[in-house]
Formats: structure tokens, sequence, C-alpha cells
């Protein structure tokens, strides 16, 4: 995509506050010792799960059960290792689709299947684990993002200097036809000057 330097500036303003979120949530991982060990536990609807595939046939049944009317709007269903886990439904041309919003300080989001109960828990589990790989993705996306309003810049400030450069030919075109018109209005009054006083020196004759 395109940006404008407004458009450009804003990224760069978003892309930071994301990568802060990351980094905080990475050293609450690290601070709480937080890995991933087979100690598996996950909270849906406020029941506490120890196993994966119980979870994820939990979750099927809960992302079905979510308010029918419901549309575009998050509910809240538990929460993994500190990070809130939310159901959004929505409706596309394929039909009804369901995402998993995973969010502490940092937001992540994705899809979930209403056939692969094991499959969904696994997802949960590696977009948390992968969270220093995003927190990289970001950072290069806003150092990217950074060169590109550089970039934007030099255009902006080369085409004022253009448009200066310009006028600044026309300035000096516009007082080089000023001298030469001063110069043909001098040189036709010489010539009148001339003939008046030829037309007076014969008179006088």
């Amino acid at each position: 995509a395109i940006y404008t330097k407004k458009e450009t500036e804003k990224a760069i303003e978003t892309s930071e506050k994301a990568i802060r979120n990351y980094k905080d949530d990475i050293n609450y991982l690290k601070s709480n010792e937080i890995t991933d060990s087979d100690d598996f536990k996950i909270e849906l609807n406020n029941i506490q799960y120890e196993e994966r595939m119980k979870a994820g046939e939990a979750l099927i049944k809960i992302i079905k059960d979510v308010n029918a009317s419901n549309f575009n709007n998050e509910e809240k269903i538990g929460q993994y290792k500190g990070f809130t886990l939310s159901v959004l439904r929505f409706k596309t041309v394929l039909g009804i689709e369901y995402r998993m919003l995973i969010k502490r300080n940092s937001y992540c989001s994705i899809e979930l299947l209403e056939f692969n109960s094991l499959g969904n828990i696994i997802k949960i589990a590696n977009t948390i684990k992968n969270l220093p790989k995003r927190y990289e993705k970001e950072k290069n996306y806003n150092k990217k993002l950074k060169e590109d309003l550089i970039g934007i810049n030099n255009i902006l400030s080369n085409q004022v200097w253009s448009k200066n450069e310009e006028l600044s030919k026309l300035y000096i075109k516009s007082n080089e036809l000023e001298m030469k018109l001063n110069l043909e209005q001098t040189t036709n009054k010489g010539k009148e000057e001339n003939k008046t006083n030829k037309d007076i020196e014969y008179e006088i004759i």
C-alpha cells in the first residue's frame, strides 16, 4: 500500500505501540516462567481443562453456542496463560465464520474451525509461543515505514526545491524581458529625439 505522509506517520505510531505491547507480553511470559511445557491448562466458560482434546471439543461447542444474533461483537469465553480469549462471530459470503481474539497488552487474531477441535487449541498455543516472532516482524515493518517516511519527505522536499527553482527561472526570465523591453523603449526614444532634432535643424536652415 502507498501511504501519504500523514498516513505513514500514523502507521508508525500504531506500529510502535504494537512493539511496546509485544515486548511487555514477552517479558510477562518470561518473568512468570510461562513456557510451552506439557503442563497444559486452559479456562473456557469458567471451566478449567487440562487435556487438549477435551478443551478443543469444549471450544467448538462454545463457539457454536455463541449468541446467534451477536455478529461482529466479541464475547469473552476464557483465558490461557494470562491472555484473555474472546470469540468473534461474523457472516461472510461463504457462511458464518469464527475468530479467536487473544489479548493481553498485545492483540492477535486466529481463525477457528468448527471441525478441528485439537487444531484450534494448537493454534492458540502457537500464537502465544510465536509472540517473539511477531515482535521481530513488527519491528521490521516499523523500520520500513520509517524508511518510507524519509523517502516521502525527500520527494516533498525535492518538489518544493523544483518549484522554487522554476519560480527563480521565471523571475530571471521576467527580468530579462523587462530589461529588453526597457532597452527597446530607450532605443526608440533615442531615434525619435534624433529625428526631431534633424527636423528642427532643417527648419532653421
